[in-house]
């Protein structure tokens, strides 16, 4: 009786250890589980955060190099304007109305401000950009106002034929200035390559002037 009795409480006692060890090892793995849950969150939301910086910083460069090419777009609109003013200007003789030539005047005026501010704004522009861009880009900004100051200097002093003789260097500045901005953005340069052939973002001599 006494052995049977034995025999069962040593069976009890095995069952209720394992089902002890059943319990912790259970809960082991609720805790693993637990702190590799939090640890999946913690990559999850690290990931998302440097995919949103990236974002952010990507379409903060975008908006900058927009703000850019709106400002070269702006200052060659200006030069035009002011080198088919002054071209008509010189060509008006002296003896024409008095009324005329007082309103060519306040057009070659309303011009040269118009540049003057074109050229303020790219270099306001250009501040930001050396921040954000690469060194391709900024050059290639750098050569294109250059270009445009001594465009307007020309103008200024009554050489109205100096932009068509630099006509194919501008072009070639506003492609090079295009493809820069593409590439900055992370555009197909082989693209742009194909279809820019024969085209130009800048203006033919002959094209309507801006107003």
């Amino acid at each position: 009786m006494s052995a049977g009795i034995g025999a069962y409480i040593g069976a009890y006692l095995k069952k209720k250890g394992e089902n002890l060890a059943t319990h912790e090892d259970f809960e082991k793995l609720l805790t693993e589980q637990k702190a590799t849950t939090e640890a999946t969150k913690l990559i999850e939301a690290r990931i998302s955060k440097e995919v949103w910086d990236r974002q952010r910083e990507w379409e903060f460069k975008r908006e900058v190099l927009l703000e850019g090419g709106r400002s070269i777009a702006d200052f060659l609109a200006a030069i035009m304007r002011l080198n088919a003013i002054c071209a008509t200007k010189s060509g008006v003789p002296m003896d024409a109305e008095a009324s005329y030539l007082i309103a060519l005047s306040k057009n070659e005026t309303d011009a040269l401000d118009a540049v003057n501010k074109a050229s303020y704004s790219l270099q306001r522009a250009q501040l930001v950009l050396c921040i954000v861009s690469g060194k391709e880009t900024q050059i290639a900004f750098v050569k294109t106002e250059k270009l445009f100051k001594q465009i307007a200097v020309k103008i200024v002093d009554g050489d109205t034929k100096y932009f068509d003789s630099v006509y194919p260097q501008l072009k070639k500045y506003g492609s090079d200035l295009t493809l820069a901005i593409r590439r900055e953005l992370g555009f197909d340069d082989s693209e742009f390559t194909s279809q820019s052939t024969g085209s130009s973002a800048v203006p033919s001599p002959g094209s309507p002037t801006p107003e």
